[in-house]
């Protein structure tokens, strides 16, 4: 029960402290915030990549960025795209069960396929309003937000086989 009461506090802790340093991070921003500008640059490049001539225009007065592709207007872009609070929660989940510096290293590895998970939701969503209208709403409201979250659960799965292997049996 020890055990458990730690782990919850490590997760907590760790997680409203993050929570608290990330709306620090926010409040002294003006418009949209840095890193988030950084996420829709990195939008625009892989959609251009694939043939999708993209721009994005940040609008600092709404904090937001419009994404124009294949020169129409497709999407915008919170601060809440950025997948910083999903990092978050990732982050906190494995400083809860951290195990030294390999759980670093599996920490800082899990934030990059994150983020990169997310600049390919943000692009495929913009492609998708391009090519099926449709289907934006669902891909937004359930495709894109069940990936994102699967890849946080697998990364948690694989953290525990890896840190967390099952004792062998032995017989008797």
């Amino acid at each position: 029960m020890k055990g458990l009461v730690y782990v919850l506090a490590r997760f907590l802790g760790s997680y409203f402290l993050l929570l608290f340093l990330y709306s620090k991070y926010l409040s002294i921003q003006r418009g949209l915030d840095i890193f988030s500008l950084w996420v829709a640059s990195q939008v625009v490049y892989i959609q251009n990549v694939f043939g999708y001539r993209s721009v994005h225009v940040p609008v600092e007065k709404y904090e937001t960025s419009w994404f124009y592709t294949a020169g129409q207007y497709t999407t915008r872009m919170v601060e809440g795209c950025n997948a910083v609070s999903i990092m978050i929660l990732f982050v906190s989940f494995v400083l809860a069960f951290f195990r030294g510096v390999k759980s670093l290293l599996f920490l800082l590895a899990g934030l990059v396929i994150i983020h990169c998970i997310n600049i390919v939701r943000i692009a495929m969503l913009n492609i998708i309003y391009i090519e099926k209208k449709e289907w934006i709403r669902p891909a937004h409201d359930y495709l894109f937000p069940l990936v994102i979250y699967g890849t946080v659960v697998l990364l948690w799965i694989m953290y525990f086989a890896y840190f967390f292997p099952k004792k062998q049996e032995t017989e008797v």
